[in-house]
C-alpha cells in the first residue's frame, strides 16, 4: 500500500463526516489528510456516531496472489448497536464505492 492522495483522504473523511458522523472540525480533517498523504497509516480513530472506538481502517486484502486494499470503518463490538451496524454497513459501502472511483482514476 502506498500512501494516499490528499483528494482521497479528503473524501474518506468527507464519508466519515456524513455517515459516520466524524467530527466536521477543520483541524480534525487536516491531521486526517496530512497524515494519510505522508505515510500508510492503517488504522485512524475518529469516533463519530460509533462512539470511541469508531476506526476507519486500511487493510491489506489478499486474493489469490493478487494485492489489494479495502477501505472500512468498525467500532469495538461491545459498543455495537444495531443503529451503530446499520451506520458501519452504509459507510463501508460508501468507502467501497469510493475505492473503486480511487482505483478507476488511478488505473489500478
Amino acid at each position: 500500500m502506498n500512501p494516499l492522495s490528499e483528494a482521497e483522504a479528503a473524501a474518506i473523511w468527507q464519508v466519515l463526516v456524513d455517515h459516520a458522523g466524524a467530527y466536521d472540525d477543520p483541524h480534525d480533517r487536516a491531521s486526517f489528510v496530512h497524515s494519510q498523504a505522508e505515510g500508510v497509516i492503517q488504522e485512524w480513530r475518529f469516533m463519530g456516531v460509533l462512539g470511541g472506538g469508531g476506526k476507519f481502517r486500511r487493510n491489506r486484502v489478499w486474493i489469490g496472489s493478487t494485492c489489494t486494499e479495502s477501505w472500512t470503518v468498525d467500532c469495538y463490538p461491545e459498543d455495537e448497536t444495531p443503529e451503530r451496524l446499520a451506520v458501519i454497513e452504509k459507510t463501508n459501502a460508501a468507502l467501497a464505492d469510493l475505492l473503486a472511483e480511487a482505483r478507476t482514476i488511478r488505473g489500478a
